[in-house]
């Protein structure tokens, strides 16, 4: 069996763009407001409108500039998705690579999900998140007229005192509404009673707190940082409803916290390119199949084989 470290690095212009633009709380939340207000209601679109597919992009900088990508992966290429929401300088028109808009996971599973009904969305708002979380709104703005989605709890594990006692923590804010201004300004008030803490969050408390606050849903989305440990899973027996993971975020592993949280609670794991809905029938022993990797089933865990 394989023992030891796997190291995934990013290119090292997107570290250093990542270090340069990195916002304070209230500067996200500004820039969620502003991309927001520049969404036209209006205009019929179609997934592909914001989500186009991938392709390959080559790591010459002169090459990107230019607009160049490929259709066939080589190792000096990075797999890249194209979308014309949400760009910071510039769209899918002119074919630049903008680090910050790669991962559509958000926009992704919901356009494959149009069906979801009587369901309620769990959001991690913390640091790491905004970008997904005006994908979110954003998306709601979209498809407010075709779309069962109203109930929502945003979640910042612990506002002024992050990191509190498991099960206890707070942070967590529940809103029933169609109205995109209203649950901005939730968002806004959320992400700003926010500070700091370590990275573990509080999942499975805002999960519970929204079945408390929604008892009649189906089901639960949770639009989850795939980075981000999960450090309350002592409580995931006292969840039940299935859980749909949407995992954000996703560059190198798969966090196994998350594929345990489905199949536990009978969910289900999506992420920018795949639907995975049959953890309920996995049992010890079965391999799992996510994107490259692979997952064995044992005593009820994920343990990554390849």
């Amino acid at each position: 069996m394989f023992h030891g470290f796997v190291i995934f690095l990013e290119p090292e212009e997107i570290i250093i763009k990542s270090q340069n633009t990195e916002l304070t709380t209230y500067e996200e939340i500004d820039y969620i407001k502003d991309m927001l207000g520049r969404v036209e209601v209006d205009t019929v679109l179609t997934p592909n409108d914001v989500y186009v597919g991938t392709e390959y992009i080559p790591v010459s900088k002169r090459k990107r500039e230019k607009g160049i990508t490929y259709k066939r992966k080589l190792l000096i290429r990075e797999k890249h998705t194209f979308q014309n929401i949400l760009s910071y300088d510039t769209t899918i028109l002119t074919r630049k690579y903008i680090p910050t808009s790669k991962d559509t996971a958000v926009f992704a599973v919901l356009n494959r999900n149009l069906d979801w009904t009587k369901t309620i969305i769990v959001q991690d708002v913390t640091g790491s998140m905004y970008s997904y979380t005006l994908q979110t709104l954003v998306w709601l703005k979209l498809h407010k007229d075709n779309t069962d989605l109203k109930h929502f709890v945003f979640f910042n594990d612990g506002d002024n005192n992050p990191d509190g006692a498991i099960g206890k923590s707070d942070g967590a804010y529940y809103i029933q509404s169609k109205n995109i201004d209203d649950i901005t300004n939730l968002i806004s008030t959320v992400m700003g009673k926010r500070n700091g803490g370590m990275g573990p969050e509080n999942d499975i408390e805002a999960i519970l707190f929204a079945i408390k606050k929604y008892p009649d849903c189906e089901s639960v989305i949770l639009i989850a940082d795939n980075s981000a440990q999960v450090r309350d899973m002592s409580l995931l027996k006292k969840i039940n409803k299935p859980v749909k993971v949407i995992l954000c975020g996703v560059s190198g592993m798969i966090n196994d916290q998350y594929l345990e949280i489905a199949h536990k609670t009978g969910g289900s794991v999506h992420t920018i390119e795949q639907d995975i809905v049959d953890f309920v029938n996995l049992k010890n022993g079965d391999v799992l199949t996510i994107g490259e990797q692979k997952f064995k089933v044992k005593n009820n865990k994920f343990i990554l084989i390849d």
